[in-house]
């Protein structure tokens, strides 16, 4: 109860880059910054769906053994093992140390040969914390309109004498 809480575990992934290796391989770099109090140990993996199509690909992991002390910035690299096109893609990073489990999204595109093409912000998955409490607390407000509305119906019927 006392004041010693440990700091807490916080990065942020501020953007993503596209880019195919000298081999011709598809690779996605995210810059990761550590923003909170402890050490990371990031894993994790990519995946990514094509905008124009159905078409889906990975899980692909991240390179391991990051460790990320407080205030340290890395690049995660993330090698996508298929042949894919160059694009454009929608791009989902989940990235994991310990209990803390973040995802970040961006649509990216490959360059046609070797080299990296322009970085690109990363944003929060649409899926947060808080949109499933907004969603929780909706559905206990309809649910307690329910319940209420079941309690009152039989007294409004017997005050105005109907037994039936």
């Amino acid at each position: 109860m006392g004041g010693n809480n440990p700091p807490r575990a916080r990065f942020t992934v501020d953007d993503m880059t596209a880019g195919r290796d000298a081999r011709g391989r598809a690779v996605v770099h995210a810059k990761v910054h550590n923003t909170g109090g402890r050490a990371l140990d990031l894993t994790g993996a990519l995946k990514m769906s094509q905008v124009s199509g159905s078409i889906s690909a990975g899980p692909y992991p991240i390179d391991s053994g990051k460790s990320l002390a407080p205030g340290q910035s890395t690049s995660v690299n993330v090698i996508v093992t298929d042949q894919v096109t160059d694009g454009p893609w929608d791009v989902s990073l989940t990235l994991k140390s310990g209990l803390l489990e973040v995802t970040h999204e961006a649509r990216i595109t490959f360059p046609k040969g070797p080299g990296m093409a322009s970085a690109v912000l990363s944003h929060h998955d649409r899926q947060s914390p808080l949109n499933w409490r907004i969603i929780s607390a909706s559905m206990a407000l309809v649910l307690m309109l329910i319940a209420t509305l079941a309690i009152i119906r039989p007294y409004r019927r017997s005050a105005r004498g109907d037994d039936s």
